[in-house]
């Protein structure tokens, strides 16, 4: 797996991932590294420059 951590925002403990990888990479789901993956999160995509938005109440990425 690529998945690298581009940004992490922090807001009284409740964090915001920029997260970077590949198509192919599984997007983590409910945690990452341990933290947990909040509302308006971003996943790029680095090879088709898609790029996905957290929906913590359902737990999907959202394309944009």
């Amino acid at each position: 797996m690529m998945v690298s951590i581009y940004r992490i925002i922090d807001f009284s403990s409740k964090y915001l991932f920029e997260l970077v990888g590949l198509s192919t990479d599984e997007k983590p789901i409910g945690k990452y590294d341990n933290q947990p993956i909040k509302n308006g999160s971003l996943f790029f995509e680095m090879d088709t420059s898609n790029s996905f938005l957290y929906d913590e109440e359902n737990s999907i990425w959202r394309s944009m």
